[in-house]
């Protein structure tokens, strides 16, 4: 399996169908499998003496909307209950001769309720028995689902709404460097890369295609409903190759809701930052208002929610004063010290349901986003510490979007259909934050970096159209679900500019075989750090180089700046990718015995991007089953295998076609002839469509990017194996072993150079985007699951796992260190790659202690332990940063955060007030963040300096560590909440 080719994998997909429908349609009874934004109810009905009853009714009936369903059981006493959206339902169940039964059963997204019935035989049918807890109710699920009370109580910094997903076992946060205009989803699931997950908001994609980043964003209240599937997929779901969350919005009741909310915190409620001498000023609000209710009783309900973050923040660039002060007298005003920026980010999200008739339900969407960025991260490097201000951009974001959905259930056909329709407009500006010349220093001592920012300004425009229709059909034992799902991204103006304004680096020149001196860093930077030896040198160059260079300038070099390279990008790199993408899905789901589930499916996706290669054969199948032996009734065994295919990226394929029309080109110049454009006004050649004829290129430090011809849709295999134990109705203990296989996976390669040589010197670095990449991910995870009931509820995991690969990331060629051709020279630890993980997510309500301070107060925490990330050892060339030795044989150290919240609650009739106070890094831990001095110079006998090894892996020293994850901040907040 694991050396699954293309053609093999086509092979073995039809192989696996037809024993599939054998296994389908030889089964004879039904489990069915919930959708992306829905539930189910199954089960079965008998007497005292566990005889099926024929013909009895059932009425579904959801508490707060009265949506209602009809339905009867089959010939077996069996029934089902399909594309419930998520609330607390009523069942009531009545047959001829037998007592009334009534029981209430909460249903989540995803989530299958197995609700078998016994009932009694009665002298009057109007005899009723009351049954009120879920207990009855055996659950099965495709994921983790995290519900509104979790959703409302956990302290999530920031209420980013993604970070959820971080409770949750195998999601761990995203370690690539920080890039803003190349942003990823920030998370890494199955450990596989974090551009390749699916985000869904009501069953309608959320991602963003070109990058692998999230599209839409809104507030956490608007959320219903939150699901994190990270195995066993059903073939509705694709385009993911980890895993997909899947996001229900909240939809307005009968009773009239309002709620209001505003929190704060600021310098004096934060603990100072480990890097920094001083605790600089601080200042966040956030606050929101929601309101829902009917409309029409019964049948028409709205929700609307706004939201507002507002950031007033400092960082503190520490460039030593020596580098400012040279820096100025050269042009560039830099300073150091606090450097003031601002945030602001604005949600609004409106939505109405009508329930047009009993069997037809009509539900509109609008959410909108706007966001300002006063210190964007545009070049990998966060603002502060030895990166300027100047460095940053403006990020600009606007987001629009408007989804149409309508559910049809026809109960005498057992039907349900559902048609959802989504039009969004997204457009994003990212400018250069100062128009002045750019600053950032690799190390103190090794490469420094003077230019202009080198990835702003960029333009992006984007209209995105996506229509979805699935169908479930229940016929006999079969519940059949099948459905189709049309996508268009039309990027309406996407502008790739690199390096356009010119960027010099400078790092060690060594003159030694020219009977020369050797000049650091800093002295090839500042003249003035220049001993007179070296002085001396640079002005016989000076005279020198004119005479033996045609037409190379008088330039005093003893004076000047000496840059090793210059990079500066030429021409115009607007393009206009069309992107189509179509998939389709069969599935059948049925319980083979009342113990025994099934569930196989077949998936196809197609992509068509007018500048990728067409990908037309990518079929996925997908097989799980799940199994409880009699023998012990309270466990649970269920497997999966299936194919899961992503796909393909528009950012890396975009500037493969700029470079390959001609259209854009990045020079670079080495030394000496790198020192005419910094030495010219704006330090920079004029920006023009065409490089300057007069100075001559050096091929070894241009670059290049290009497209593999044999470029294909990336996917992955998983298997799963779990076992879960009930300790009670509503806890529960599991152990899962998870196994995910990435194969041709999308990276950028340099297809000209290897770690110590280039292969063509008329070229420089020529940076491939290639499907020639693989990754294999282990996992055994460890659980526990208390739903709040009693006051109390703890979601807690523990996973061991070790993630490999040969990719570093599908789009940005910066992060290329060690570097091959060939895919198999690159293999290792991954960046992703996470041994021990424990998370542990926990809402405690005090009250029940029965003591008077503790009345009404309510206590959660998230408590997240993670080992050490791996990095890379690296050293530093004229062409650019270089691997040493294999890929991340470093390992930083461990991570540890606490999170708290402590709220209270004054309840009235109608209203209640909530005050609450939050604690982020509650024991204020110094956490390592990635952000460090990884270069190592040679010493004085030409060896490498590298850090002590422990266990076979490189420790970091400590004075090496630049930034690290915030401090402890205090957050105060008060929320109001009013139903009518």
């Amino acid at each position: 399996m694991q050396n699954l080719s293309s053609n093999n994998s086509k092979i073995r997909c039809y192989q696996i169908i037809p024993i599939c429908f054998f296994i389908l349609f030889t089964a004879p009874v039904t489990f069915a499998q919930s959708g992306s934004t829905t539930g189910t109810i199954i089960g079965r009905i008998t007497d005292n003496q566990n005889s099926f009853i024929s013909k009895a009714t059932l009425t579904i009936k959801e508490t707060q909307t009265n949506l209602t369903r009809n339905i009867e059981t089959d010939n077996e006493g069996i029934y089902q209950v399909i594309q419930l959206p998520p609330g607390i339902y009523e069942v009531v169940v009545s047959a001829p001769g037998f007592s009334r039964k009534v029981s209430k059963v909460v249903i989540n997204v995803g989530v299958t309720a197995i609700l078998d019935l016994s009932l009694e035989v009665a002298a009057f049918e109007d005899v009723e028995e009351i049954t009120t807890s879920t207990k009855d109710a055996i659950l099965f699920s495709n994921g983790l689902n995290i519900e509104s009370n979790q959703i409302s109580n956990l302290p999530i910094n920031r209420r980013s709404y993604l970070d959820f997903a971080l409770t949750t076992p195998r999601v761990v946060p995203d370690r690539l460097p920080p890039n803003g205009i190349s942003a990823t989803s920030g998370l890494s699931i199955n450990g596989q890369s974090a551009r390749r997950n699916n985000l869904t908001i009501d069953g309608l994609n959320n991602t963003d295609f070109s990058t692998g980043s999230v599209r839409s964003i809104f507030g956490q209240d608007a959320i219903e409903q939150y699901q994190v599937v990270a195995d066993s997929f059903s073939a509705e779901f694709g385009r993911a190759l980890g895993g997909t969350i899947n996001i229900v919005t909240k939809s307005g009741k009968n009773n009239f809701q309002a709620t209001s909310f505003f929190s704060l915190r600021n310098d004096s409620l934060s603990a100072r930052n480990a890097f920094t001498s001083i605790n600089p000023d601080f200042r966040q609000y956030q606050a929101g208002i929601n309101l829902s209710g009917a409309i029409k009783q019964d049948k028409a309900f709205f929700f609307t929610s706004f939201e507002r973050i507002s950031i007033k923040q400092n960082v503190i660039v520490t460039i030593p004063d020596l580098f400012v002060q040279a820096a100025r007298q050269q042009g560039f005003p830099l300073s150091n010290g606090i450097r003031p920026f601002s945030v602001g980010i604005t949600y609004l999200l409106n939505r109405l349901d009508w329930q047009i008739t009993t069997n037809n339900r009509l539900t509109l969407r609008y959410n909108g986003g706007f966001k300002y960025d006063g210190a964007f991260d545009t070049e990998g490097a966060s603002l502060g510490g030895l990166v300027s201000d100047t460095s940053s951009g403006i990020e600009r974001l606007l987001d629009n979007t408007i989804t149409l959905s309508n559910t049809y259930v026809n109960s005498r056909l057992n039907l349900v259909n559902e048609t959802r329709l989504l039009y969004s407009y997204r457009s994003q500006d990212i400018l250069a934050a100062d128009t002045n010349p750019s600053v950032r220093i690799t190390t103190s001592n090794g490469r420094l970096i003077f230019g202009h920012n080198q990835t702003a300004p960029q333009f992006s425009q984007q209209g995105i159209y996506q229509i979805v229709n699935n169908t479930s059909l229940l016929r006999g034992s079969h519940l059949f679900r099948f459905g189709v799902d049309l996508f268009f991204d039309d990027i309406k103006n996407l502008n790739l500019d690199l390096q356009k304004s010119g960027v010099g680096i400078f790092s060690e020149i060594d003159f030694t075989n020219n009977n020369g001196p050797r000049l650091s860093a800093e002295q090839a930077f500042d003249p003035k750090q220049r001993n007179q030896q070296q002085r001396a040198f640079l002005s016989f160059l000076s005279a020198l180089f004119p005479t033996i260079i045609p037409n190379f300038p008088k330039i005093a070099l003893a004076d000047s700046p000496l840059p090793v390279a210059f990079l500066q990008g030429f021409g115009s790199s607007q393009i206009k990718p069309k992107t189509r993408y179509a998939s389709t899905f069969f599935q059948d789901d049925f319980r083979i015995k009342p113990n025994l589930l099934l569930k196989a499916g077949l998936r196809y996706d197609f992509s068509n991007i007018s500048i990728n290669p067409t990908s037309n054969n990518n079929f996925s199948p997908r097989l799980s089953i799940a199994y409880q032996p009699k023998e012990v009734p309270k466990l649970t065994i269920k497997a999966s295998y299936g194919l899961f295919f992503s796909v393909p990226l528009t950012s890396s394929t975009g500037l493969a076609k700029v470079f390959s029309s001609k259209q854009y080109q990045i020079q670079g110049f080495t030394f000496p002839f790198s020192v005419i454009p910094f030495n010219l006004p704006g330090h920079r050649f004029p920006i023009t469509l065409q490089p300057p004829t007069n100075v001559s290129v050096s091929p070894q430090t241009g670059l290049t990017f290009t497209t593999d011809p044999n470029l294909s849709n990336s996917y992955s295999q998983q298997t799963n194996l779990a076992l879960s134990y009930s300790l009670s109705s509503n806890t529960s203990i599991s152990a899962i072993y998870d196994f995910v296989k990435g194969i041709k996976l999308t990276g950028v390669r340099d297809i000209n150079k290897t770690s110590d040589k280039t292969l063509d010197p008329t070229k420089g670095s020529v940076f491939e985007t290639a499907t020639a990449f693989d990754s294999y991910y282990h996992a055994l995870t460890l659980s526990f699951d208390k739903n709040f009931t009693n006051r109390f509820g703890s979601t807690i995991s523990y996973t061991y796992s070790k993630a490999i690969d040969n990719v570093v990331d599908d789009v940005r060629a910066d992060l290329l260190i060690v570097r091959s051709p060939n895919s198999k020279d690159m293999k290792g630890l991954s960046l992703q790659d996470l041994r021990h993980r424990f998370v542990a997510s926990s809402i405690w309500q005090l009250d029940y202690l029965k003591k008077p301070i503790l009345k009404d107060l309510q206590l959660s925490t998230i408590v997240t332990l993670e080992s050490g990330r791996p990095y890379d050892l690296v050293k530093d060339t004229i062409t650019g940063p270089v691997g040493i030795g294999g890929r991340n044989q470093g390992i930083l150290p461990s991570f540890a955060n606490v999170d708290l919240r402590l709220q209270h609650k004054l309840l009235k009739e109608h209203y209640q007030i909530q005050t609450y106070i939050e604690v982020f890094n509650l024991f204020n831990k110094v956490n390592i963040d990635g952000d460090l001095n990884q270069f190592f110079q040679p010493n004085s006998e030409g060896k490498l300096n590298l850090p002590p090894q422990e266990n076979g892996r490189f420790i970091l020293p400590q004075e090496r560590f630049v930034r690290s994850f915030p401090p402890r901040q205090i957050q105060l907040g008060i929320r109001f909440s009013f139903d009518k």
